[in-house]
């Protein structure tokens, strides 16, 4: 045990040498999610404000039927001409929607008319375009419901019968719900993708990149054992990941809570047990990947190899990432929630996003991805005291 804290105290005091690989660990992620959170909070408000004070172009062959739609004034628009497309003309934005009206439209009473029809067209790949088609249809609708409650008065029957029946849209989801519907899948697959590229660095530089630079042959002159040597390099990994998760965690919440502040704060989402249930989990994916590396890094001769040998985990990991931005997708407690690494994705999802914490799926997540670490470990050890991997250098 003395020699592996040994081999561990040496790593520790190369890393804290490099002000580089410190500020790569541990400075970057808390710039990089604060930034990716404000960045992405000022861009969406930006982006609103930018929609609301647009004028926007509107092409119709009916101007004082649209001009009456919009005459709130809370709407700016601009009539336009258009050109023989309509379809081109939407697509290079030439303007933002465009209003067909076929029949009769001399009053608003001849929306009822058997033979009016309102052709809406907009292009879904601008923005604008969207949102001044709802604006559009929704006030459409709501002159439509004026004209029905002067009909009715006029022949002396209740217009409150356009109100019935009385319907109340009730979301029976809690706030901490609500606030993680958007970004319940974007916590693990930021946080992976982090924990993976951080790993390679300073992974791949003490097993692969010491075979390189023949310092691993000088370690092993020493009287110190090979399992010692690779114990203490696979504890120094998965402390440096734990402390780099850890990190990753905190600066995760805070630039959340900056990027909705409407929902109040990050305890919206996280109270202290959730929090702490995170944590674990990200504990033991930081191990799991720590020794995943350090197996890869032994076996690879370079540190060109091992990160060819990782990208495919790497990737498949990333697809998951993916798929678990999809609100609905692997509910169900199926075989994926057993596959170490995979399960900490939807775990960490399903922390965020249910109401209620499943302590019983934690605990498969936590010791499952603990498990395979040991495994992994443990391999990473005897290969270390095989010389096939240690000197495998050459071609």
């Amino acid at each position: 045990m003395k020699d592996i804290i040994t081999v561990l105290k040496k790593e520790l005091r190369n890393v804290l040498k490099d002000r580089r690989t410190l500020f790569m660990l541990f400075g970057v992620p808390v710039i990089m999610f604060l930034l990716i959170f404000n960045v992405m909070g000022e861009a969406m408000k930006s982006q609103e404000k930018k929609l609301e004070e647009t004028v926007y172009k509107v092409y119709t062959n009916h101007a004082a039927f649209v001009e009456n739609v919009f005459r709130d004034g809370m709407t700016k628009i601009e009539l336009v001409d258009g050109t023989d497309s309509i379809e081109n003309d939407l697509r290079d934005k030439r303007f933002d929607l465009a209003v067909v009206v076929e029949g009769q439209m001399d009053r608003l009473s001849d929306l009822f008319k058997d033979e009016t029809e309102i052709s809406i067209y907009s292009f879904s790949g601008s923005m604008a375009s969207e949102r001044i088609a709802r604006v559009f249809s929704s006030s459409v609708n709501l002159i439509r419901d004026q004209q029905l409650r002067l009909f009715l008065t006029e022949a002396e029957l209740d217009a409150g019968l356009l109100d019935k029946p009385v319907i109340k849209s009730i979301n029976i989801a809690t706030e901490k719900e609500q606030a993680g519907a958007t970004f319940g899948g974007l916590l693990p697959y930021l946080l992976v993708i982090y924990l993976f590229t951080a790993s390679f660095s300073v992974g791949f530089d003490v097993t692969a990149g010491e075979k390189e630079r023949q310092t691993l042959t000088i370690l092993l002159a020493n009287r110190v054992s090979r399992s010692s040597i690779a114990w203490g390099k696979i504890l120094y990994l998965m402390l440096m990941n734990i402390l780099s998760a850890a990190i990753s965690v905190v600066a995760f919440l805070f630039g959340f809570s900056s990027m909705i502040p409407q929902t109040g704060s990050m305890f919206t989402i996280f109270t202290p047990g959730s929090a702490a249930l995170l944590f674990l989990i990200v504990i033991s994916l930081a191990v799991l990947i720590a020794a995943f590396i350090t197996v890869i890094g032994i076996f690879a001769r370079s540190v060109k190899e091992a990160s060819a040998y990782s990208l495919p985990i790497y990737v498949v990991t990333i697809l998951f990432g993916i798929l678990g931005l999809q609100s609905e997708i692997f509910q169900s407690q199926g075989v994926i929630r057993y596959i170490p690494l995979i399960n900490g994705i939807f775990t960490m999802k399903d922390l965020i996003t249910q109401p209620r914490l499943d302590y019983v799926t934690v605990a498969i997540t936590v010791v499952i991805n603990l498990a395979a670490a040991a495994l992994l470990a443990f391999l990473a050890a005897k290969m270390f005291s095989d010389e096939r991997f240690v000197f495998r250098t050459g071609n």
